[in-house]
């Protein structure tokens, strides 16, 4: 089996679709355009479901022996049944990269290059043509490798001096007493006890101090100085910085060694329960530090370097040359960093978001303004021209930090794929603190792809200009990142404290061939925004006409923590209609299970949720069942400013409904304590399923949320024909449309009782003024916490709470995210 190439992320036709009674309210979800040089959507994708063996008495045995990485291994399967000679063929997943089966003898040999858990499905065939197959596991293990007992530090690591200052150095050994070294230094002077003077310079420049071992002239360890060029006016002694995440909110959910902390469940939804630690203290790189100078080569520093160097990459530089992270078999306590020569002092701390700031940039038009007093360039550059993969992530790489770099593509060159690209497996990957972006006008597809990658976090980033113009073709859909289409188990991830623009999707998970869903991700604390100069017909209006969808889209994966995000600007026009969350899952592997969606503000969108259970469909018509759409949580959530006229949109608060499937439908959905925004104009609720399916949607929770009815408040999915219900009154809709639910303890606002009966125990306020919001500002930017006097503070079940978002918590969640 062969994946689907990174540039054709692409998902089918929407089977979700959504009809109404009424002409206006018609929603046709046609996904883009299959394009002729990718393969067909799931080809194969099948191979990997079978497991047990055939209806003849043919079996494989399903234990194998573990294997070590780079280690011989050999081993032959077991068949039970049938009659010798056997044939032997992998029929679905793929072997561990290194190891091959004998189609005759059944051994499977060979030296394993990159460490994981593998599955796949064996088939054999026996001499009177019966056949059988078994899924199989392997996993490859890391070996214990044995590093240096001695080892030599130097403190300061890196240091910033302007001409003529001095720095002392100072060295440590760990695992002997002789502590005698000789320094050198590459600029500048250095004394017999580390005293480091630097040189007059017109220009910043790069030295590296060194200290070797006298007692073993090979252990020695290096630090780098910037030298910069006397200050013409006193250097400002604070660079002001963005918003810091409050003290331990990075890790919050994880302690070191990777503990996690979510808990079990959240409602129907169960947690992610791993997690990844991304302290700098968690990634050790106490080897030596190499240093890469302008028109330097990086690769050959990477593909030399041994695990727990430090790769520094002259900072202002730029390296036009495309990246690649070797596989090097480190392990967790020797980990590789490639980072910006410039010291830490010159980045924002950690837990503090990059800005272009830092890359003399003051300010990007049509974004939100961030603080950026004195511009100064201090990210090492790396810049392709076209293709894909500024820096690739080879198969089997892992144990790497990616520090301070800006990542992007020349103007002007053509379509540009993914900046950061996974290729095969890939373990243990943190981007810290990097600038990843495309360019005003040209395509670009995204900015990372997770790929077969496994524990990879991004945090405290800045991600933008991520679009694609054509309707057909190479470049339909853009992401800040994608993931979620793979062979293979993927996760953990850890999307937080990033700015993530993309014009189709913000973030978006599967959407192409798999047989996997990836698990465990947390995605916390971003601001998701698409800046309203990409939308036709705004006043700052750039002219390309990027293709938009939604700013956050889940096709595949599950337990999944969506939690303190603001997300902002969503508009119709293309495929969709400008919803802010969309939960739809495609392919017989995929699934849009266990998530948790809380304490998020959705901003100026044309329409709200879709939550569906679907099918996924293929270019040659056939249709299979998506795996699962349930265990669905969401509350605290505000939606606010949501105007189908301005946004293109359909105004639709909440879809929630399952489309032409044959098994499962959606269910256990639970949505409480959300402030929805409704525009008035519209309809709060679509609900239901697909005219030929009578499989509809169960367990479906609304309470506690206060909500704008809109002048269609619930109306069912389907045609005039095959709608579920044909009344338009909510209580009969719900009765004929969801199997079963509880719909009560929620302010309707604007309700006109002329439409029918709601289910008992709910609420109906005239109009937002009797509900009594501290602000409500005309549903923009508004304070949406209920005042005490208000009728509903005291009206949430169980507890007594006010209707609607906790606001408090919802704006703690979200400080200094903006």
């Amino acid at each position: 089996m062969t994946a689907t190439p990174l540039n054709c992320i692409r998902p089918a036709l929407v089977s979700c679709r959504l009809r109404t009674q009424h002409a206006t309210l018609a929603i046709v979800l046609l996904m883009a355009v299959l394009t002729a040089s990718c393969a067909p959507l799931g080809q194969g994708a099948n191979n990997s479901q079978s497991t047990g063996s055939a209806p003849h008495a043919l079996s494989i045995s399903n234990g194998l022996p573990s294997a070590t990485l780079e280690s011989p291994y050999n081993t032959t399967l077991t068949v039970t049944g049938g009659t010798a000679p056997y044939r032997f063929a992998i029929s679905g997943g793929a072997l561990p990269p290194g190891l091959t089966l004998n189609a005759d003898t059944g051994s499977i040999s060979g030296r394993p290059t990159a460490a994981r858990r593998y599955s796949f499905v064996v088939s054999v065939t026996d001499l009177a043509s019966k056949r059988g197959e078994s899924q199989l596991s392997l996993t490859v293990g890391r070996s214990q490798r044995r590093f240096p007992i001695v080892n030599l530090t130097l403190s300061p690591a890196f240091a910033t001096l302007h001409s003529g200052r001095s720095e002392q150095f100072t060295s440590s050994f760990r695992g002997t007493s002789d502590t005698a070294v000789e320094w050198t230094a590459t600029l500048g002077k250095i004394s017999s006890s580390g005293l480091f003077t630097a040189p007059s310079v017109t220009t910043t420049q790069i030295a590296v101090v060194k200290a070797t071992s006298v007692a073993d002239p090979n252990t020695e360890a290096t630090a780098t100085i910037t030298i910069t060029p006397p200050a013409s006016t006193p250097p400002p002694t604070h660079q002001p910085q963005p918003p810091s995440l409050p003290t331990g909110a990075d890790n919050r959910y994880c302690s070191s060694g990777d503990q996690p902390h979510f808990g079990s469940t959240d409602g129907p939804a169960n947690l992610p329960q791993r997690c990844i630690y991304t302290a700098l203290s968690s990634t050790p790189s106490g080897g030596k530090k190499v240093v890469v100078l302008a028109g330097g080569s990086v690769n050959s520093a990477l593909e030399n370097a041994a695990c727990g160097d430090v790769i520094l990459l002259q900072a202002g530089a730029t390296f036009k040359w495309p990246v690649t992270l070797p596989a090097k078999n480190c392990d967790a306590q020797h980990w590789i960093t490639l980072r910006t020569s410039a010291a830490d002092s010159s980045l924002p701390p950690e837990g503090t978001r990059i800005t272009p700031c830092y890359a003399g940039i003051s300010s990007l038009p049509n974004r939100p303004a961030y603080t950026c007093s004195a511009p100064r360039s201090v990210l090492s550059k790396i810049q392709i021209a076209n293709g894909a993969g500024a820096i690739t992530v080879a198969p089997g790489a892992n144990f790497y930090r990616v520090l301070g770099l800006e990542i992007t593509r020349q103007q002007g060159t053509g379509l540009v794929y993914g900046l950061v690209k996974v290729v095969g497996t890939a373990d243990h990957l943190i981007f810290d603190r990097v600038w990843i972006h495309g360019t005003a006008l040209d395509e670009t597809t995204r900015g990372i792809y997770l790929g077969d990658s496994a524990n990879v976090a991004v945090i405290d980033s800045y991600l933008n200009d991520f679009h694609c113009i054509a309707v057909t073709g190479s470049c339909t859909d853009a992401q800040a990142i994608n993931g979620g289409n793979s062979l293979l188990p993927t996760g953990t991830y850890k999307i937080v404290n990033n700015f993530l623009e993309a014009a189709a999707e913000n973030v978006l998970f599967g959407g192409a061939g798999g047989s996997t869903v990836p698990a465990d991700i947390e995605i916390r604390r971003n601001h998701m925004f698409k800046p309203l100069s990409w939308m036709p017909g705004s006043p700052n209006f750039i002219g390309a006409k990027f293709i938009a969808k939604n700013l956050f889209e889940i096709k595949n994966a599950e337990r999944v923590l969506l939690e303190g995000n603001v997300m902002e600007h969503s508009w119709g026009g293309f495929t969709q209609v400008g919803w802010g969350i969309v939960l739809t899952p495609r392919g017989s592997w995929a699934a849009a299970r266990d998530i948790t969606i809380r304490y998020n503000k959705i901003s100026h969108v044309g329409s709200g949720f879709q939550i569906c259970a679907s099918q996924q469909q293929f270019p040659n018509g056939q249709t299979v069942d998506s795996l699962a759409s349930e265990r669905i949580s969401i509350h605290d959530v505000t939606v606010e400013d949501m105007n189908a006229s301005a946004y293109n949109g359909d105004g639709v608060g909440f879809q929630i409904t399952s489309g032409f499937i044959v098994n499962t439908p959606l269910n256990n959905l639970s949505i409480n304590h959300v402030t929805m925004l409704t525009d008035s104009r519209k309809t709060l609720l679509v609900v239901g399923a697909d005219e030929r399916n009578r499989l509809l949607p169960f367990n479906i929770v609304f309470t506690n949320n206060i909500a704008i009815a809109g002048e269609s408040s619930v109306w069912s999915m389907g045609g005039a024909r095959g709608a579920c219900a044909k009344s338009g009154q909510p209580l009969t809709t719900f009765n004929q449309c969801w199997s079963s639910y509880s719909v009560t303890n929620n302010a309707i606002v604007g309700y006109p009782s002329s439409q029918g009966p709601w289910p008992g125990g709910n609420f109906f306020a005239s109009g937002e003024t009797a509900l009594g919001f501290t602000n409500f500002n005309k549903g923009i930017a508004g304070n949406y916490q209920l005042l005490p006097s208000s009728p509903y503070a005291q009206l949430g079940i169980p507890d007594q709470t006010s209707l609607g978002a906790d606001v408090p918590t919802l704006s703690a969640n979200i400080a200094g995210v903006q």
